[in-house]
């Protein structure tokens, strides 16, 4: 039994009239099983889309606000658990789109394009405290200098 039986189930092969048939059988069936897989990919991105979209709070950023940048995990060091997530902070120079902002650190003025799931705005707050570098003592302690 060829290929073709076992896929199809198909008991003798006479029933194929010629190679021609069995190549648009099998080019039929294909295309159904495709079609099939694209739906549900179509219906479970929906699916997740929506699932995310229900925690998702929306917060307008403007230009000049001020914003904290999310800091990529260094595991290379052990103690990366324990360093803040979140740098900062920074300031929003143009608004691209409501996705991407370019964004300036306050103290190297380095700047950089960024898309808005890694921004976080500025606690009220915080706002004059981080300016003055006192929440890392506050959080942490003293350092081993003091």
């Amino acid at each position: 039994r060829g290929l073709e039986n076992v896929v199809f189930d198909v008991r003798n092969t006479e029933y194929y009239m010629s190679e021609a048939h069995l190549a648009n059988q099998t080019y039929k069936e294909l295309r159904r099983v495709f079609q099939i897989a694209s739906d549900n990919l179509d219906l479970s991105h929906a699916l997740q889309k929506k699932l995310y979209d229900r925690n998702k709070t929306h917060i307008d950023l403007l230009e000049g606000d001020r914003v904290l940048l999310r800091r990529p995990k260094d595991t290379s060091n052990p103690y990366y658990k324990l360093k803040s997530h979140w740098q900062g902070p920074h300031v929003i120079i143009k608004v691209f789109d409501e996705h991407n902002y370019l964004i300036r650190e306050e103290k190297e003025g380095k700047e950089q394009v960024v898309h808005r799931n890694h921004l976080r705005k500025l606690p009220e707050g915080m706002r004059g405290r981080l300016a003055a570098g006192e929440v890392g003592k506050e959080r942490f302690g003293k350092s081993k200098g003091e």
